[in-house]
């Protein structure tokens, strides 16, 4: 809050008071214009932030409902129709050309069968550890994408309140500049009469 301007003739005192005031003021206006331009230039680069990170979440929003579409659909379809979301669940594998058990057979004189018949409690239990299968689970594949939408939600709203935050200390630094020059103008007119 400013104080009232002295009254009348003024002194010597007075207006040395006035003088420092207005040289004081002067400084606190240069040193804030620099912080508003700062501001200022800022708020646009949040802009460009927020409408990116926007795009981002909906584009994520749009993949996960295709994702819980598939997981729900998949749930009534034939085994073969989840191929490219979980591990086959039978154990027999053939061996690639380079594999050594593959230089074993083509020993033989005969071709002997590569997989084996195994009983339901080996079967499960190598589907169960199979590293593949469990990154290739539809249940896990939804979580991710779900915590990646939550992820990319949070960080939009950050950003909107870093935005926001910018453009109301730029209207504060505004109003602040406006009495100082305001205030400079009458101690000046004050010295001048």
């Amino acid at each position: 809050m400013c104080t009232p301007l002295p009254d009348g003739p003024l002194s010597a005192q007075a207006r040395r008071q006035l003088e420092q005031e207005r040289d004081q003021l002067r400084t606190l206006l240069a040193d804030t214009q620099r912080v508003y331009q700062i501001v200022q230039g800022s708020i646009p680069t949040f802009q460009q932030l927020v409408l990116t990170t926007h795009a981002q979440v909906a584009a994520a929003k749009r993949t996960l409902m295709q994702a819980r579409g598939i997981c729900s659909t998949s749930t009534t379809s034939s085994p073969t129709s989840m191929s490219a979301y979980s591990w086959p669940s039978s154990t027999c594998t053939s061996p690639s050309p380079s594999s050594p058990a593959m230089s074993r057979a083509q020993s033989f004189s005969s071709v002997q069968p590569h997989c084996e018949a195994t009983d339901n409690e080996n079967t499960n239990q190598d589907d169960s550890i199979s590293p593949l299968g469990t990154l290739l689970d539809p249940q896990l594949i939804l979580e991710r994408l779900e915590q990646e939408h939550v992820a990319l939600g949070l960080k939009l709203s950050q950003l909107l309140r870093e935005k926001a935050e910018a453009e109301e200390t730029k209207k504060r630094l505004g109003d602040s500049m406006k009495r100082s020059k305001a205030r400079v103008r009458e101690i000046e007119r004050r010295l001048g009469e």
